[in-house]
């Protein structure tokens, strides 16, 4: 299965995006930037020793047109914006928002 993290770049989504690939799926690690998101593919199966085929790294929206489940990882001030940048692309998908509003 094909699994985009969208805004994938942090902690919170390099650890998810791990947890995807460690079940035996396919993580697509989607960012604004698509440079850290390469960086970071590059990066997570050296350090871990997982297979590095199985991230891969992309824009958020082409992630999201990718994959067949979505986990949106950025932080609180940022869902709206990149909700409605990837509507088109998530209809009959799952969509799963793992981050949560806190005020410390």
């Amino acid at each position: 299965m094909k699994c985009a993290v969208l805004g994938g770049t942090g902690w919170q989504g390099a650890g998810v995006a791990v947890r995807i690939v460690s079940a035996g799926h396919h993580a697509i690690i989607g960012s604004r930037t698509l440079l850290r998101a390469e960086q970071l593919c590059a990066k997570i199966p050296v350090t871990l020793n997982l297979p590095e085929t199985g991230f891969s790294a992309m824009t958020n929206s082409e992630a999201a047109s990718t994959a067949d489940v979505i986990f949106v990882v950025v932080p609180i001030n940022g869902h709206r914006a990149l909700l409605e940048e990837i509507k088109p692309f998530v209809q009959g998908k799952i969509v799963v928002g793992v981050t949560a509003p806190v005020d410390p």
